[in-house]
């Protein structure tokens, strides 16, 4: 069997903590079992230092891992084993470098508080700010005229700001915000801080980027969207911000519906298509799981070299069955998935080899043929 068809593993680095004898040993016997490649996937430690059995946690970034990291990627190469990494460390894409303003942002309804019957305004966290107010009976609050109301009836403030989402199972040294999936720029400035690193440690070695499922919880906004929202919709958000949060006001449905819409095509042009650029211009196949939250539509596949799923339910709608659709509509011949990641839950140690082959079919009847295996996990012998 050709090389390139042989289905590959994530290898999972803990730490990160990798030394180039326990490399040389774990691609050696990855070719002998027949594997065709890993795809590198940085996250948290599950070790103490500890020098006699070969653990050294080192910063994510720091000039050690990533002379070792180059080291994997050439000793790859020897093994004849594709070499790809996650374009960043645990998931979503995330850190340290990410500023409160390039994270993922959200807009969202608070009902207001009152003291003896007198509404308060509260405090906000840092980036956050009032938008708009409202009660059932008036849609246009006046902040200035809050205090005063003494009704009983409830109020509601909109506020937009940071969602504070950290990432999940970053490395050392890589905990920090998630980054905006809505805004370029942000995206920009993460794939210079971080992921051109990784590339940069490994010149010319490797051949794939990872993005993993979009997992960036309760982000809906983004500074744009009120501007972007009239221009695509041709009315204005800001003055329809009481049918978005109230499902029974009129037009609400409509509002709705056309604001998650919105969100979908800035995350596939302002996250997707230059992801994928980048990607191309660095010479490296995007490998990415496009659903979740944010929404992403079907046409942002044509911007994804592989697109990848995950689950294995082939009658319905899953995570395997829609980017198989979006492959087929973008032109795709390979179509990826994040196999056996839902086997035996929840006792996943208790898999077996029968496990996994139904697995593996069950993600063929959905459309997918290249599997990357979960996982080939780093650890000392």
């Amino acid at each position: 069997m050709p090389q390139s068809y042989k289905m590959k593993m994530f290898w999972r680095i803990f730490g990160p903590s990798l030394n180039k004898d326990e490399i040389d040993y774990q691609f050696r016997t990855m070719h002998d079992a027949g594997l065709g490649g890993v795809m590198t996937f940085f996250t948290y430690p599950i070790g103490l230092n500890d020098p006699i059995n070969g653990i050294k946690n080192e910063q994510f970034l720091s000039p050690p891992m990533l002379e070792m990291f180059g080291y994997a990627a050439k000793a790859a190469n020897r093994n004849n084993l594709r070499f790809g990494v996650a374009g960043g460390t645990g998931w979503p894409y995330g850190g340290p470098t990410v500023s409160l303003e390039d994270s993922a942002q959200r807009i969202r309804r608070v009902e207001l508080p009152r003291d003896r019957s007198v509404l308060r305004i509260p405090p906000l966290r840092d980036g956050e700010k009032y938008v708009s107010f409202y009660s059932n009976s008036n849609q246009h609050l006046i902040q200035s005229e809050l205090p005063s109301l003494a009704t009983s009836e409830k109020v509601y403030a909109v506020i937009t700001g940071p969602t504070y989402m950290k990432v999940k199972r970053p490395s050392l040294g890589a905990e920090g915000y998630v980054v905006s999936h809505y805004d370029r720029g942000a995206l920009d400035r993460y794939l210079a801080a971080v992921t051109s690193k990784l590339l940069d440690a490994a010149p010319g070695s490797l051949k794939s980027i990872f993005c993993d499922s979009l997992e960036v919880y309760n982000s809906n906004w983004t500074s744009q969207l009120p501007e972007e929202f009239l221009r695509r919709r041709g009315y204005s958000l800001m003055e329809n911000l009481y049918p978005l949060f109230e499902h029974g006001a009129v037009n609400s449905a409509q509002v709705r519906f056309d604001f998650w819409r919105t969100l979908a095509e800035l995350h596939e042009e302002q996250y997707t298509k230059p992801l994928g650029e980048w990607c191309k211009s660095h010479d490296v196949l995007l490998e990415m799981e496009e659903y979740g939250t944010p929404p992403a539509p079907l046409t942002a596949y044509q911007y994804i070299d592989v697109p990848t799923g995950e689950q294995y339910e082939w009658k319905g709608f899953s995570f395997s069955r829609y980017p198989a659709s979006g492959a087929h509509l973008a032109g795709r011949r390979k179509i990826g998935a994040e196999a056996w990641t839902w086997t035996g839950i929840p006792n996943r140690l208790a898999d077996t080899l029968s496990d996994l082959k139904l697995c593996s079919d069950l993600h063929f009847l959905a459309g997918i043929n290249e599997l990357t295996g979960v996982d080939w996990a780093y650890s000392p012998r």
